[in-house]
């Protein structure tokens, strides 16, 4: 287990970073001062059937790539998004904890899994993700319209001003749309 530890001030990738297997990105605990990562450039998370956690508040108006089957990113302290993500299949993406807003710009693209546990968020435009929504937590609202493929709801709270569309499967066991 490899971390890349930031200490009290922000991490700023302006080019290529990659984060190689099962490395995180973490508040490092001695420090009580406010931390975070920002991407503006291309973030590759490389590694198959790997966990990476970002545990600092993290922006990204540029692009993250999450490599090799199996794999999951983790965003655990919040996350504003105006960049890409591409989450291809094999892929998760763990939304559970902080805040997430995505601006007008912010795109998920691939066929992945992005699951919404716990904390909350925004989502001021169109993602254009492919893959399954697994809503299981969280206040998520949605401001613009969305189309899903498939759709898995079993907790959570999903409202907003967007219409949310599902062309293909909508499981909803639990939790409340409105």
């Amino acid at each position: 287990d490899q971390h890349v530890n930031v200490n009290g001030t922000t991490l700023e990738n302006d080019g290529l970073m990659n984060v190689l297997d099962d490395a995180d990105i973490t508040l490092n605990p001695y420090h009580a001062v406010s931390t975070s990562f920002v991407n503006h450039g291309l973030l590759v998370f490389s590694g198959a059937g790997v966990t990476n956690d970002v545990n600092v508040a993290f922006t990204n108006d540029g692009t993250i790539e999450v490599q090799g089957a199996g794999s999951t990113l983790r965003l655990q302290a919040g996350w504003t998004h105006d960049g890409t993500a591409n989450l291809p299949a094999g892929v998760i993406l763990r939304l559970n904890g902080g805040t997430v807003q995505t601006g007008a710009n912010g795109r998920w693209t691939g066929t992945g899994t992005a699951i919404m546990e716990a904390g909350g968020g925004t989502f001021d435009g169109p993602l254009g993700f492919g893959g399954l929504y697994q809503i299981t937590g969280g206040t998520w609202n949605l401001n613009a319209d969305q189309v899903a493929v498939d759709m898995s709801m079993s907790g959570g709270t999903l409202a907003g001003t967007g219409v949310f569309s599902v062309t293909n499967v909508l499981s909803w066991t639990g939790g409340t749309m409105t």
